[in-house]
């Protein structure tokens, strides 16, 4: 981040960034730098996801002077209600609170939960905990290791199966999944008897039986999504007239919608793009071994997910 920054700063450009899963960064040497610390313009974080903030309350953080402040307020003045929610505002001055007065005590009790955790995790036979070792060894990163990757693709299963199975037999909720992955977070909540459960819960899943539709039939290698062509601007799109068609049929056409796979929510496809055939193909994958599409429309009759797109 603090090169990312300095390149920005040295380019003339303003930095933004979604720090929705850091706001508990700064408070601890052993975690990485906080974007606000590395020297972001502006930088938003969810205090609800990691530290003691009540869910929907988040930071905006300004820093320096690329940035007006008084542009800034007036936008928000634009975009935020004129009654705020005083419980929320409340609670985000108490977490803050409680980070500035004990936070690095907390974080050091639940990043050692975390790093015992991902040893134990590294014990159990088809199971890998992505460690700080190896993100350094891909370069100039470094791991918040309250985050637990686990691949679970020794096990013969996908992160979207393993996050069901440990939901409805261990009562544990990860943050996210992908094809080969589960994501969880040690959070300054957490006790070692939660830890104690996760590994409990790996570890019945490492030598339980797989049925049929717990075992994939193949682990695919998942296309990249091209650059997709801007046929029109987002509103354009959104606003023209529209048709639905099968996601299978959507290549080559222009979509109206927002798509993503959630979590993590990150688009494929915006308003106004053409649907690329490696698009199709990524979304279909990846819908076929349970993962969640976002903005498409599910009827049980009719050939699979329908997208909407601009009419011809």
């Amino acid at each position: 981040m603090p090169a990312i920054a300095a390149a920005a700063c040295g380019a003339g450009k303003i930095l933004l960034v979604d720090e929705a899963h850091g706001p508990h960064l700064h408070f601890h040497p052993a975690l990485p730098t906080s974007a606000v610390d590395a020297g972001a313009d502006l930088t938003v974080q969810s205090t609800h996801k990691i530290v003691g903030g009540m869910t929907q309350a988040s930071m905006l953080h300004l820093r320096g002077t690329a940035v007006d402040p008084a542009r800034v307020a007036g936008a928000l003045q634009m975009l935020q209600s004129t009654s705020p929610s005083y419980i929320l505002m409340a609670s985000l001055d108490l977490a803050r609170m409680q980070m500035a007065t004990e936070g690095r005590k907390l974080l050091a009790k639940a990043i050692a939960l975390a790093e015992e955790a991902r040893e134990r995790i590294n014990r159990i036979v088809g199971l890998r905990c992505l460690s700080a070792r190896q993100v350094e060894s891909w370069g100039d990163f470094r791991l918040d290791v309250t985050k637990l990757t686990i691949s679970v693709k020794g096990l013969g299963l996908t992160g979207y199966a393993a996050s069901a199975l440990l939901n409805t037999d261990f009562g544990i909720q990860v943050e996210m999944a992908d094809l080969f992955n589960v994501l969880v977070i040690v959070s300054i909540g957490d006790r070692r008897d939660d830890l104690d459960r996760l590994v409990s819960g790996l570890e019945h899943l490492a030598h339980r039986p797989l049925d049929g539709e717990e075992r994939p039939r193949d682990f695919p290698t998942v296309p990249p999504v091209q650059e997709a062509r801007l046929v029109c601007s987002p509103r354009e799109a959104y606003f023209a007239p529209h048709t639905f068609v099968p996601l299978a049929r959507a290549a080559g056409r222009v979509s109206a919608d927002i798509i993503t796979i959630y979590p993590p929510g990150i688009p494929i496809l915006v308003p106004g793009e053409e649907i690329s055939r490696t698009a199709v193909d990524y979304l279909q994958i990846l819908g076929a071994r349970g993962a969640r599409i976002d903005g498409v429309l599910d009827q049980p009759d009719e050939a699979g997910p329908q997208v909407r797109v601009v009419a011809d």
